[in-house]
């Protein structure tokens, strides 16, 4: 009996090879030549993998997985701004019943939430300026918990001005607003973390629905912050935007290793493993991948 011949689909691929902008060794599922132009810009004089993503949608490819090895140092035509906003406002309330330095009642808990970074002032003689952090909020009682018990320099008999600290990250390239994060938080817990915020998108499901297209990758990442230790170190906002330096993409450091990857031996550490997982290695785990194409190989 001969066995059935199957027929290979073409019209999910992956590509291999350097583009304008985009993550580095991360495969990112494609849909449109639109939404390549997003992720990883247009045509480049060096590389031939934004021809081969316009060529394969032309030809009426479906979906394709790109991952990008380098190109053109193109971080370092990218700007940030950085600045402070006051999302939520309120001041104390004299409670002589209650004159906790744990929790304090106030005007009003709208738009605070646990974990939220604030500012605390209280004017006098002596002003006092201290930073403090919502544990919990409780709406009934209008009270919010801190952390930590106020500082004893705070007098419980003057009200005290509760301000809220986060953050909005503004990107540019070329000088042209591209991307804003409102509401970033420099605390762990807060549910707007940045780092966990303005970070690399999960790998999409293969699974996923084909009718809604992922988010394009984020043009910068956030990959720590830290928690000021007083108000010395509180950035209230970039006096301009800061220009990117120092991206080590691009071809001069381009080897063979960046499209095909290495291979990983089973005592390698997590961190071993990322480096040697490039090129043709991110794609092994993408099962519907049937057809790959790499343009820019040496």
């Amino acid at each position: 009996m001969v066995p059935a011949i199957t027929a290979l689909r073409t019209d999910i691929a992956g590509f291999v090879g350097i583009a304008e902008r985009g993550p580095l060794h991360r495969a990112v599922p494609v849909q449109s030549w639109r939404q390549f132009q997003a992720a990883f810009g247009s045509f480049i004089g060096g590389g031939f993998l934004a021809y081969g993503g316009k060529g394969f949608f032309e030809n009426r490819g479906r979906k394709c997985y790109v991952v990008r090895g380098a190109a053109g140092v193109w971080g370092n035509q990218l700007a940030v701004n950085l600045r402070a906003t006051h999302r939520a406002q309120t001041q104390t309330v004299i409670d002589p019943n209650n004159p906790a330095l744990t929790a304090s009642r106030v005007v009003s808990v709208a738009h605070f939430e646990p974990w939220t970074l604030v500012r605390l002032f209280q004017a006098g003689a002596t002003p006092v300026e201290r930073l403090q952090i919502v544990a919990a909020v409780d709406g009934a009682r209008r009270r919010l918990i801190w952390q930590e018990p106020l500082d004893l320099t705070f007098a419980l008999d003057v009200p005290i001005f509760v301000e809220s600290i986060e953050y909005t990250l503004t990107v540019y390239w070329r000088g042209r607003l591209v991307a804003i994060y409102e509401g970033l938080s420099v605390v762990p817990e807060h549910p707007r973390f940045a780092p966990d915020i303005v970070r690399e998108s999960i790998l999409q499901r293969s699974d996923a629905r084909v009718d809604i297209l992922p988010s394009p990758p984020p043009l910068v990442v956030v990959s720590e912050a830290s928690l000021p230790q007083s108000l010395d170190d509180l950035v209230v906002e970039t006096p301009a935007p800061l220009l990117l330096t120092g991206a080590s993409d691009g071809l001069e450091t381009l080897a063979v290793g960046d499209f095909i990857g290495e291979a990983e031996d089973v005592l390698d550490s997590d961190d071993a493993k990322t480096s040697k997982r490039r090129g043709l290695r991110v794609l092994e785990v993408i099962d519907e991948v049937s057809l790959v194409a790499v343009p820019d190989i040496p």
